[in-house]
């Protein structure tokens, strides 16, 4: 039997924690237009990145080449160091602004009142989801 693969995506922001929110506003509307002039399906979500709230981006990918797109305008455009990608085994990793991709373990669902615990999350349609360690998995089993 073979195994369901899942949805490749990236979750991205235009988002600087040093700007203005109305700067940080004028970013996200300018990245949303070019999320819909290259066609991309996406998502609007509420992101946590080391402790700094973001509007971001759930944009569903399908080839290798769409990452590269997602992360040019993330690195070239928007100054970010880093995107969230997660490819068709449901594994995560932050792809660096460097070159080099730090794999961070699986997306997992958080019940919203637990987000409160982690460091990084997204929230989508009003659900939470971060990357499970087998650290985060022993915490918030005590939660």
């Amino acid at each position: 039997m073979t195994k369901k693969s899942r949805q490749q995506f990236v979750i991205l922001s235009a988002e600087l924690k040093e700007n203005t929110s109305h700067d940080n506003e004028l970013r996200t509307m300018l990245l949303e237009t070019m999320l819909k002039s290259c066609e991309f399906k996406y998502h609007k979500a509420q992101g946590n990145f080391y402790n700094n709230a973001e509007n971001s981006f759930f944009v569903n990918v399908n080839t290798s080449e769409d990452v590269l797109t997602l992360q040019d305008f993330a690195f070239k455009n928007f100054d970010q160091t880093s995107i969230l990608y997660s490819d068709c085994n449901g594994q995560a990793y932050l792809e660096h602004l460097e070159g080099n991709c730090e794999r961070l373990g699986t997306i997992k669902e958080y019940p919203i009142d637990k987000i409160k615990y982690l460091d990084n999350y997204t929230i989508i349609n009003n659900k939470a989801y971060s990357t499970e360690t087998i650290k985060d998995r022993v915490y918030c089993e005590y939660l």
